[in-house]
């Protein structure tokens, strides 16, 4: 006698893009709801099957998914506006450090599907995995995060002049002009980020992307910027990241943890808010701000929810 398999529970998801209200626009996430602990092999699986630049895993209530490590998730609020959430971040290879687009697109979720009070207005992802913590809140129609700056220092010139070379292959153009080569000074993960401003006249929205001179780098994650024409907007920016399984992050929030405190002292801002748009071909808009003494960077965008359904496993 053959037994039926019983019924899989349903693991409810979204899908919602990030900075952006275009169906087609912005950085799309999957946002997957667990109902029950799951191993970190399944939670990749389920990520390689989305193939979504990054799937957000919100835990819960009591869970072991740490690979055995205990996380006790609180629900109680901090203030009646606040509820915390824990989270794991993985893109269709690999489990992520850290989120900024995937942390703005479940907060959107979480309040788009009423899943916390009206009064509940910020939320707190805490990473499971590296302990990261992002913020997030009603700002109007728009959800705005909250990362820690990543001040940048400069490479030494003899690893300057060699990531110049690479930069140059990657972006196609080996004419560009890189004005400047550095990277995140703030330990894991930031010291595995990269950053190179090119000249705006070298129209980094235009390159033809060679996405795999960029593992040459040594870098995980590679963020290109340059200056913009439009004096409505301050700074442009590109993301690449292929030794992540990531050709590039059409729009990348952990990315402007650097760029916006780069951008702000270049402009001399001093914490005055800024206009930014990542100019993958899906296209991205930001509203960002240096809050130096806090030690954080805030971004703003609108979010839209494309898709909803059920995983069963």
């Amino acid at each position: 006698m053959i037994m039926a398999n019983p019924t899989p529970k349903p693991i409810p998801f979204m899908i919602v893009n990030a900075f952006t209200d275009s169906f087609s626009g912005g950085n799309p996430a999957a946002i997957v709801f667990l109902q029950e602990d799951l191993s970190t092999e399944v939670l990749q699986s389920i990520s390689t099957n989305f193939n979504q630049p990054i799937i957000t895993f919100i835990l819960p209530p009591s869970n072991s998914v740490a690979d055995g490590a205990e996380h006790e998730q609180e629900f109680e609020q901090e203030s009646p506006s606040e509820r915390t959430f824990h989270v794991r971040w993985f893109t269709a290879t690999t489990e992520a450090p850290v989120c900024g687009h995937g942390s703005l697109a479940a907060a959107g979720a979480i309040f788009s599907a009423e899943l916390v009070p009206p009064s509940v207005q910020t939320l707190h992802f805490q990473g499971v995995q590296h302990g990261q913590n992002i913020s997030a809140r009603k700002v109007e129609d728009k959800i705005e995060v909250s990362l820690a700056n990543t001040p940048v220092e400069a490479l030494p010139e003899e690893e300057a002049e060699k990531m110049k070379a690479i930069v140059r292959k990657g972006l196609g153009k080996d004419d560009a002009k890189v004005h400047f080569v550095g990277k995140g000074m703030s330990g894991f993960p930031w010291d595995r980020y990269l950053i190179a401003e090119i000249d705006a006249d070298d129209d980094l929205a235009n390159c033809k992307i060679n996405h795999n001179e960029f593992i040459e780098t040594g870098y995980i994650v590679n963020v290109i910027t340059s200056a913009s024409k439009d004096p409505n907007v301050a700074f442009l920016s590109r993301m690449f990241a292929p030794a992540a399984g990531l050709l590039e992050d059409p729009v990348c929030g952990s990315a402007h943890t650097m760029s916006v405190p780069y951008w702000d002292a270049k402009h001399q801002h001093n914490g005055a808010t800024m206009q930014a748009k990542q100019v993958s071909p899906r296209g991205g808009d930001l509203t960002v701000c240096l809050q130096r003494e806090a030690g954080k960077v805030t971004l703003q965008g609108e979010v839209r929810v494309t898709m909803k359904g059920e995983i069963y496993l």
